[in-house]
């Protein structure tokens, strides 16, 4: 007679992998990073996260003239391939008399650190006064394989135009704090598409 031991199911994926059914159906899930600063002994560095995390700062002031932030993403340990049409979501605040704009462009970073565009550098309208989002779309142009190590990097380029003394400002809080002057949210991310491998 065979002796039927119990022995564990061995053939089975270990991961168990979850997919929202428009996600499915598209073959095309979206990423959601939000801007997010951080800070320590050496100053303040810029990130990526996809947590609603406090943020060391609530916001980027900007005086006349412009300023650009660099924001990484951690590297990746599973290969992602984006694809489509990335958007970006600015939670921005103007005085009044005060103008600005932004310019947004996405990177593939490898793990050598050379960086490589995938979309081209957009700018969003000149706007003016008040609390508004500034959304962009920003088309992936170049798609590159994102292997282990590599990461995606945002570039933000913030512009006061016509400066009468007062900062304009964009919100960098995952977290959503409450603002003054940015009363719409000073939550800013970036949605980004990948293909789904099922």
């Amino acid at each position: 007679m065979v002796d039927l031991q119990k022995q564990p199911f061995t053939t089975g994926s270990q991961i168990v992998a979850n997919y929202d059914y428009s996600d499915i159906q598209t073959g095309i899930g979206i990423n959601d990073y939000y801007l997010i600063s951080a800070e320590d002994t050496s100053g303040t560095t810029y990130h990526l996260g996809d947590r609603n995390d406090f943020s060391a700062d609530t916001n980027i002031s900007q005086g006349i003239g412009n300023s650009t932030q660099t924001y990484n993403l951690s590297p990746f340990v599973i290969p992602q391939l984006f694809t489509g049409t990335a958007k970006a979501s600015y939670a921005c605040y103007a005085p009044a008399a005060e103008t600005y704009h932004i310019t947004a462009q996405l990177f593939h970073v490898d793990s050598g650190a050379t960086a490589t565009a995938i979309t081209a550098e957009i700018q969003s309208p000149t706007e003016t006064a008040g609390a508004k989002m500034v959304y962009m779309n920003l088309p992936i142009t170049n798609e590159k394989q994102f292997e282990e190590g590599s990461y995606l990097r945002l570039v933000t380029k913030f512009t006061h135009v016509a400066f009468s003394g007062a900062p304009v400002l964009y919100g960098i809080d995952p977290a959503g704090r409450t603002h003054p002057n940015l009363s719409v949210t000073t939550t800013s991310k970036i949605s980004v598409p990948s293909k789904l491998s099922f």
